[in-house]
């Protein structure tokens, strides 16, 4: 529970944002700390967290003696740093790069040679 609550929780992607359409819950560790229990327990926490009944998990098992968490939202409605990541790829998708630029004067004239 302690390792999904960090997931979700402690702002390192989307802060204040847990209202989501759909979840995934990853468990990482060692598979003989893996609890099912706990990993069910976190699931229905996450449920209850993002409002969400389409939250599936899994485990992923590693040879590391901590216990990690992944979680993944799909479908939020509103997110400001989502929102400013988009119109950062916005600005720079529709500034010309040095290429684009050559290329174009390139075919700025009537010259046949090299043909």
């Amino acid at each position: 529970m302690t390792a999904t609550r960090s997931a979700l929780l402690s702002g390192l992607s989307l802060t204040g944002e847990t209202a989501a359409e759909s979840a995934l819950l990853v468990i990482t560790g060692k598979p003989d700390r893996i609890s099912r229990k706990g990993v069910e327990k976190s699931r229905r926490w996450l449920e209850d967290e993002t409002g969400s009944m389409q939250v599936r998990g899994g485990d992923f098992p590693t040879d590391s003696e901590q216990i990690g968490a992944l979680v993944l939202l799909g479908g939020i409605q509103h997110s400001d740093r989502i929102e400013g990541f988009f119109e950062r790829a916005k600005e720079a998708a529709a500034a010309p790069t040095e290429t684009e630029e050559e290329d174009a004067k390139m075919f700025q004239n009537d010259e046949l040679d090299g043909l």
